[in-house]
């Protein structure tokens, strides 16, 4: 992939992405083939939006990079535009096929440059000025069952993510046994806790992610939101119009489809 190929792909995948629908004209030497040529189209999509308002993490144990085929954690971009507080409303005609992950959510205060020595947890934590909740919205342009640099290409399919209320005190929950209930239309449809992410819950995702962060980021930046993977599954909407997720104590996370 040439550098003019990945600035073409970033435009289809960016473009994409504000109509809504799946992307067109991806093919040939548009396609990244490698994990390298993926963040170099996310790389362009992100100079388009403005650069990441932040971060979603996947791969973080072995048995979910060989299911994906590929050799390390990944990582890919959130951007302003798509990232917004609770309650939200939205179209529902302005996703493809979206599905729910209720997730929690980090956000940095300072930055945690990338750096030849791994960080460690307490050091990820340090930099963190709060929790939130969130409702992220996946959201493929690419279309589902694609190869892992195609996925990755198109953000992970990040669509839109939903910020529930600021947590100060989060060193004192214990996030791994912190229980969520997802609600579409009154009815459950997944529970879950920070358990349920793979390697060691939220902060083994944070310190991940720290130690990973794409070669074209520059590290991870103050004021940036690390989403750090879902603890209810990923359910389809199915239409449905109200959806909320109860985090307990960190209150809900709201979201209505017009």
């Amino acid at each position: 992939m040439t550098p003019q190929d990945a600035e073409r792909a970033a435009e289809l995948l960016d473009t994409a992405r504000k109509n809504s629908r799946l992307v067109q004209g991806l093919d040939g030497a548009l396609i990244a083939t490698t994990i390298d040529e993926a963040y170099t189209v996310q790389a362009a999509i992100a100079r388009r939006q403005g650069g990441p308002a932040g971060w979603k993490i996947m791969a973080v144990v072995p048995a979910q990079r060989e299911a994906l085929k590929i050799d390390r954690p990944i990582a890919a971009p959130l951007f302003k535009a798509y990232v917004g507080d609770s309650p939200a409303r939205f179209q529902a005609r302005k996703f493809i096929s979206p599905m729910l992950e209720c997730e929690f959510d980090y956000v940095l205060g300072r930055d945690l440059p990338a750096r030849p020595q791994p960080y460690t947890a307490e050091e990820v934590l340090s930099a963190v000025t709060v929790l939130r909740p969130a409702i992220e919205i996946v959201d493929s342009r690419v279309g589902r069952g694609k190869p892992t640099p195609v996925m990755l290409s198109d953000c992970f399919a990040n669509g839109v993510l939903v910020l529930g209320r600021v947590c100060k005190e989060w060193r004192e929950l214990d996030l791994r046994q912190h229980k969520i209930s997802l609600k579409v239309d009154g009815r459950e449809i997944a529970t879950g806790t920070g358990d349920n992410i793979p390697g060691g819950g939220p902060v083994h995702a944070l310190t991940t992610l720290a130690n990973s962060p794409p070669p074209w980021a520059g590290g991870l930046k103050a004021g940036q939101v690390v989403t750090t993977g879902s603890c209810t599954g990923m359910p389809p909407l199915d239409g449905g119009r109200e959806v909320v997720a109860d985090f307990g104590s960190l209150g809900e996370v709201r979201i209505i489809f017009e």
